[in-house]
Formats: structure tokens, C-alpha cells, sequence
């Protein structure tokens, strides 16, 4: 099932259709519309004889038509669009079906659409008794939503992202978390915390080993990475005081080898500064190595996220028994109260009837289901289908 906005004007419809050699002028067309769950509120099937689109960019034109070229990777397939009447998806009805027929197809192609209307919204939050922060739609915090939302793809091993903070800014195109900000942690304020200064372009050199050979283009010279540089030993160096939460941070490849009692390869001497960083960079929500979200929006619209949400709550899977008929088909369904799914649709997912879909007029409490019109098959014992 589709979604769409009640109230929906110009709406052209795609359809994929199962054969090609199909002809226009021996196309139909039909909409019909109703409310979920009530089989008395059908409105009378309107039916459309179609016209002919000049081109696919021709603009929307009621009541017209166009077979375009095979699918990609289908050549029996066409697809066809259809522009419908404003009248098909007004407001009024929760549901609509758009169909089409012709002589050389063995059933009919139809689409069925869920007219959202702003009272869903409303009543989606009024049940969930939450709203969404402001701005939270915005941020991306993930990996797969930031490779989204910069189009780039990791590269090949891990750590060989740049992972300081210039680098995170234009590798992401996003600002410095609120709060990280505070932490002193770069050359130029530790000069200024501690009073002390550092020889002429030195400042200019990339503080962690692999940063140093790319910048650089030589390779470090030797018992550079003797020097004692973490925050303990400037103060032991420096006889000055840093500021609190400082302490926290251990960063030099001297400080991991006393805490661990371990020594280091070669080639993980340059992975220490990125692995500290990164750790000082994880947001105390961050649980398990995950970033647990709720999913407030859907393309960046908050009512396909509360829809989809009511939709998957709403969907029944089950089989077909034994001893159906084309009116009427026996299930496995253990609702056991009359009728709990009359005006619901029936979409089967496998068997002959796999793709077809059937309005339910009736149910009984031994799992019968009644259609309203008959399929083009018996359904049989394990076809599987859902209700929605």
C-alpha cells in the first residue's frame, strides 16, 4: 500500500505492467474509493477512457495515459502512467484503488493508496504523548545516515580517517558537538594554559604520526616519540595546573604503554593519538558502541514516519486452508471475532494469486474471508498472504 496526502492534486500514477504489445487504445482505467473497515462506504467505481500523453514530460493532464519504454533489466515488462482526477484522492475517504484492465492481461493491475490526513498526524501524537525536538530531524548521527548525507563512502580502513576535529568538520560538513568545544586540546591552548611556548614552526606540524608523515613527506625523526606529551607530564614539566576534565584525557604513546604495561608495534605507534581522539569524541549516550535513535521522520517528513509506523502495527500475515474457492477462502487466522476484517485488503505474496489484491466483505469466526469480488484463482492450502 501507498501513502498520500488527502487533497493530493495532478497526481500522475506509475504502473508496472506485466507484458509488453500493450495498446492504449484498448486500455481502461477506474478509481474507486472508501473508508477502511467499512464495507458499506464504497463509493460507485468511476471509470476513465484514456487519452494519449504526447511524452512522458508532457505535464499533467487529467484522464490521459503513456506506455514508456521496458523496464531496466525487464524487457517483458512496460511501464504506464496514468493522470488521475484531482476527485480520486480528495479528502472524504480513507482509501482509494487505482486500476487498470485490458483484454490481453489476465487480471487487472491496481494500486492502493492510504489518503493521510493532518487529523492522523495529530492522533499519532496525541497516542504517543510525544513530539519531536526541535532540530532533531536535522542531525544525522550514525554512520550510514552521515554516508547519506555527505555522499562518501568509508575509506578502506578505518583508520585512515582523518579523525581530529579540523577534519571532522569538512569531512562531514557538520559542527563540533555542543561541549567538545571546552576541551582544551590542541597545541595553541595548552600554550596558553600553561604559560610556556614551542619552537618556531612546530605548530605547524600534525600532531599524530601518520598526520606527520602525509604533511611532511619524511619520516619522524629519531626519539620524537619520547616526548613526553600528555597532560600529566606538561604539568609535572610545566609546574602549572590544567583545566578540570583535562586530567581525563591520556594521549601520548608513553601514557597507553604505563597503563596497559604492554609495548607497542611499530605500525600502532600512529594509531594511538586517532583511537584516544575518537574515544574522547563519544557522546555519553552512545550504548553498547550504538546509537540508539527513535525514527521521526521518513525523507524528512514527520507524517510518512507516524504513517509507516501505523501501517506495520496494522498488518496481519497468515495462509490459506484447505477447501477455498474463488469467493470465499479458508485461512489459518485465529481471530475468532465476526467480521474483524471486513473492508480490509487481502494481498497475497505467493501461489498463483501472488500480486493480486481483494477487497474482504465478510469474515467469520472459523477464519473464512469473503471477497467482495472473486479472484482469478482457488487459492490453495499454504499461499501465503496479509491484510492490511
Amino acid at each position: 500500500m501507498d501513502y498520500i496526502p488527502a487533497g493530493t492534486t495532478d497526481k500522475s500514477v506509475p504502473f508496472k505492467m506485466p507484458q509488453t504489445g500493450l495498446t492504449l487504445a484498448s486500455t481502461l482505467s477506474s478509481y474507486a474509493r472508501w473508508d477502511e473497515g467499512d464495507g458499506t462506504s464504497f463509493e460507485a467505481s468511476t471509470a476513465i477512457t484514456l487519452a494519449a500523453l504526447t511524452s512522458i514530460s508532457t505535464s499533467h493532464t487529467d484522464n490521459y495515459g503513456l506506455y514508456l519504454s521496458s523496464v531496466e533489466n525487464d524487457p517483458n515488462s512496460f511501464i504506464m502512467r496514468v493522470d488521475y482526477p484531482d476527485a480520486a484522492f480528495a479528502a472524504g475517504k480513507e482509501r482509494v484503488i487505482c486500476s487498470i484492465y485490458n483484454p490481453d492481461l489476465t487480471q487487472p493491475v491496481s494500486r492502493i493508496f492510504r489518503l493521510i490526513s493532518d487529523s492522523d498526524i495529530a492522533s499519532i501524537k496525541t497516542d504517543t504523548g510525544t513530539t519531536i525536538p526541535a532540530g532533531l530531524l536535522d542531525i544525522s548521527t550514525d554512520t550510514e545516515a552521515i554516508l547519506e548525507d555527505t555522499g562518501t563512502t568509508i575509506p578502506a580502513g578505518l583508520l585512515d580517517i582523518s579523525t581530529d576535529t579540523e577534519a571532522i568538520l569538512e569531512d562531514t560538513g557538520t559542527t563540533i558537538p555542543e561541549g567538545l568545544g571546552a576541551i582544551t586540546a590542541d597545541i595553541e591552548d595548552i600554550l596558553e594554559d600553561t604559560s610556556i611556548t614551542i619552537p618556531a614552526g612546530l605548530l605547524d606540524i600534525s600532531t599524530d604520526t601518520e598526520a606527520i608523515l602525509e604533511d611532511t613527506g619524511t619520516s619522524i625523526p629519531a626519539g620524537l616519540l619520547d616526548i613526553s606529551t600528555d597532560t600529566e607530564a606538561i604539568l609535572e614539566d610545566t609546574g602549572t595546573s590544567i583545566p578540570a576534565g583535562l586530567l581525563d584525557i591520556s594521549t601520548d604513546t608513553e601514557a597507553i604503554l604505563e597503563d596497559t604495561g604492554t609495548t607497542l608495534p611499530a605500525s600502532l605507534a600512529a594509531i594511538t593519538a586517532d583511537t584516544e581522539d575518537i574515544q574522547s569524541r563519544i557522546p555519553v549516550s552512545l550504548s553498547g558502541g550504538l546509537m540508539r535513535c527513535d525514527v521521526y521522520g521518513l525523507e524528512g517528513s514527520t507524517s510518512k514516519a507516524g504513517v509507516f509506523a501505523e501501517a506495520i502495527d496494522g498488518t496481519t500475515e497468515s495462509t490459506a486452508a484447505a477447501g477455498s474457492t474463488t469467493s470465499i477462502m479458508q485461512t489459518n487466522l485465529s481471530e475468532i471475532t465476526p467480521d474483524h476484517y471486513k473492508g480490509a485488503v487481502v494481498s497475497f505474496t505467493s501461489g498463483n494469486l501472488k500480486g493480486q489484491k481483494a477487497v474482504i466483505s465478510a469474515y467469520s469466526s472459523g477464519g473464512a474471508i469473503t471477497f467482495t469480488d472473486v479472484v482469478t484463482d482457488v487459492p490453495q492450502a499454504g499461499d501465503k498472504f496479509i491484510i492490511t
